[in-house]
Formats: C-alpha cells, structure tokens, sequence
C-alpha cells in the first residue's frame, strides 16, 4: 500500500484539469454601435424662390473659358410668380413666359418678346438662350443657381428682395400721348412713316382703360397689360368719315393683333405675335 498516497496526488490532479477544462469562458458582452445624428436637410421642394426679384451676376462655364461678369445685374432679372408664369428682363426687352418645377427640377419656356436691339455689348440674347436651357436649381447662400442641361454650366442670380406686383407695363408709359409714326411688317417686307402722326394717337391710363385717336374719330378701349403680355380690346367709337386717304382704319384694325410693347430709345412701339407687325409711336407734346 506504499503507492496510495501517489495514486491520490495523481487523481487530484486529473480532477483539477477536468474541472478546469469544463470551466466556460465569459464572453463579453457585445459594445452597441453608436447611430450617427444626420443633420437636418433643407429639401428642394421647400425652398422658396417665387416672388422674388433675381438679378443675373454671372456665368459659371464648365471649362472656365466662357465664365460671365454682369456688369449691371439690374438690367437682366427674373420672377418667378406663384401661378406659373414668369417675367423676364433682358436688358431693354421684356419677356413673359412660364416655368414647371419639381423638387429641385426647373424648366422655363419662354413667350411673347419685345424685339428691340439692345446694342453691341448687351447680353440680352446669351440671357435669353441660358434661361432656357435650365434644368434644375440650387440654393447657395442666399443666391439662385440655375443649372443648365447637360453640365453646361451655371447661372448665379443674387436676390434683389420681394417683387412688385405683376404687371407688364413698362414704366414710362402711362399717361402719355403717344403719336403712331411708322409702321414695319416681316411678310413682305416693308416700312411705311405714317403722315400726320398727331391724327392718330394712343393713351394707356390707369386701370386698364385707353384713350385712342383715329384722324377725326374718338374711340374708347380697354387692355390687359400682365405677364402673358398685352390684350388690346376697342369699345365705343365715333363713326365720321375721315376721307379716303385717311388710315383709320388701318390704325383701329393693327391694335387688337398687338400682344407686346415697350420702349426703345425713348420710342413706344406695339408689336404683334411673332414680331409680324412692329408700330412705332413719338411721344406726343
């Protein structure tokens, strides 16, 4: 019995590794994944670019090579207004038109024109060509960036503060008796100076009335002078015969058709759709 104290020292052992081996290990618990805060987003259909007066103050050209200086901001402006339409400013031309919106996405198509040329160095026609090939819009700080289709570039417009009221009567030519003086026509093609420019005249008034001389008739009207451009509507007439070489007439058959107007160089004229008809007016003493 000499070997028993061994034989239990050797148990003991076998016992201590089997309890050591049996032992489970502690699995740490799992550490939580922090969420990241996302920041609030101001969305595109939120922003708010309606009634507002935008003045154009450059070009941003993908390659740089046809970047945009406006020299004066004031003389090229957008509106857009909250029933869809649109005013342009193209230096000395207006325009009216109409724009979609969706999210960030813009279209601008526009309409009606006055024709004048505005000089050698205006950007009348480049403003006019980049308005519409816009797509979409950005704000950034403070300013409207239209971006034209296709990358092919940027149109930065600072915000002049809140619009007027629409109205496409262009200043200066309320309450003035304008004298028709020439007449220009595309098909065919001619220009006729009216004799006697004081025998036929053309008054806008407040409130959408007009004050019309035709030679020896008096004759009354009414238009709508808005950002879809003009509406000229004739009402009560005298009906005196003026003499065969009058152009009563004519005069009184030329409003109606005329959908735009403005001033150029001082002059009023009126035009009709597509520029057809072009009527010249001096200012009257």
């Amino acid at each position: 019995m000499k070997h028993k104290p061994l034989l239990l020292l050797i148990v003991a052992i076998l016992l201590a590794v089997v309890a050591a081996c049996g032992s489970p290990t502690a699995t740490p618990a799992p550490t939580a994944t922090p969420v990241p805060t996302v920041a609030p987003v101001e969305l595109a259909a939120e922003v708010e670019i309606t009634d507002i007066l935008w003045k154009w103050e450059q070009f941003q050209d993908q390659s740089d090579e046809g970047n945009i200086t406006v020299d004066d901001p004031d003389r090229y402006t957008l509106v857009f207004r909250t029933d869809g339409t649109v005013e342009v400013q193209a230096d000395c031309n207006a325009i009216s038109g109409t724009f979609t919106r969706d999210g960030s996405s813009l279209q601008i198509t526009l309409g009606p024109s006055t024709m004048a040329a505005c000089g050698e160095n205006s950007l009348d026609s480049q403003f006019v060509e980049k308005l519409g090939a816009v797509g979409a819009f950005v704000m950034e700080d403070g300013k409207l960036v239209l971006n034209l289709m296709a990358d092919a570039g940027n149109m930065v417009f600072a915000n002049g503060g809140e619009a007027g009221a629409a109205s496409g009567v262009p200043e200066g030519v309320l309450n003035v008796v304008w004298q028709w003086s020439d007449l220009v026509e595309k098909a065919p093609a001619s220009q006729s100076a009216v004799p006697n420019p004081a025998n036929y005249t053309i008054t806008f008034r407040e409130g959408g009335k007009l004050e019309i001389k035709a030679d020896c008739n008096a004759v009354e009207g009414t238009y709508q002078w808005d950002a879809q451009g003009l509406k000229i509507e004739l009402g009560a007439s005298t009906l005196a015969f003026c003499g065969e070489d009058s152009l009563d007439q004519q005069f009184l058959s030329l409003l109606p058709n005329m959908v735009t107007g403005g001033l150029d160089g001082g002059r009023f004229f009126l035009e009709s759709a597509g520029g057809a008809e072009r009527m010249g007016f001096n200012r009257g003493e």
